[in-house]
């Protein structure tokens, strides 16, 4: 299945580091714990799931909320 359409992003190839950042923002911005993301997503250390936390401000979430 291709996702660019769904994604409005025609003629763009979607990479899985695209998706998995677009998956830990969409997380974040839905009040995902951030102990079960950095499970979800396999990273060891804590400081490392916690930059989608910082990816993730006022705007970003007023974004989020009419994307999702």
């Amino acid at each position: 299945m291709r996702l660019y359409p769904l994604l409005a992003l025609p003629n763009r190839r979607l990479f899985s580091k695209e998706s998995r950042h677009a998956y830990g923002i969409h997380a974040i911005a839905s009040s995902v714990p951030l102990h079960m993301l950095q499970r979800w997503l396999g990273h060891a250390d804590m400081k490392t799931t916690a930059i989608y936390v910082q990816a993730v401000g006022p705007e970003e979430r007023q974004i989020a909320a009419r994307m999702w």
